[in-house]
């Protein structure tokens, strides 16, 4: 949870997926500032997201 509030995101967050790697199931998401964050598959996976 530090990491991810150290970069602001954080619950209620709007994040855009640019990219999921099947290989490690790593993903890349973008923020509402426009700045990319890249997420390692355990993480990832342990992110609840809903689909708007």
């Amino acid at each position: 949870m530090t990491y991810l509030g150290n970069r602001g995101l954080v619950p209620g967050r709007l994040l855009k997926v640019e990219e999921v790697r099947a290989l490690d199931g790593g993903v890349t998401v973008e923020d509402e500032d426009g700045a990319s964050h890249a997420l390692g598959g355990e993480l990832a996976a342990s992110v609840l997201v809903q689909d708007l």
